[in-house]
């Protein structure tokens, strides 16, 4: 079972992991935020003041390379899909299809 840490400690861990993972500092990843509205960079849905850190550092598994801040169910849609974007589209048009 995962142990929820106290939020200072929380903190800290995420944001050495951010940057030993991929580079990126606490100040960066803030930026990052603001830069996109503190809005998930697909869905749109709004980081609240209490999951300022809840959002997943997306990047490119091949070369590293940091795109933007998504929220989890958007991060694990583009896992899932292998990151390849004709897979998506292939889902869009399925969705579409069979509207209601």
């Amino acid at each position: 079972m995962h142990t929820r840490l106290p939020g200072d400690m929380w903190l800290h861990r995420f944001a050495h992991s951010l940057h030993r993972k991929l580079g990126i500092t606490r100040l960066r990843y803030l930026s990052m935020l603001d830069a996109q509205g503190r809005r998930c960079a697909i869905c749109g849905v709004v980081a609240n003041l209490e999951r300022l850190f809840a959002f997943c550092v997306d990047h490119d598994h091949r070369t590293g390379k940091v795109r933007a801040l998504l929220c989890r169910d958007c991060n694990v849609l583009i896992g899932i899909a292998k990151e390849d974007p004709s897979v998506l589209t292939n889902a869009a048009a399925y969705l579409t299809r069979h509207k209601r």
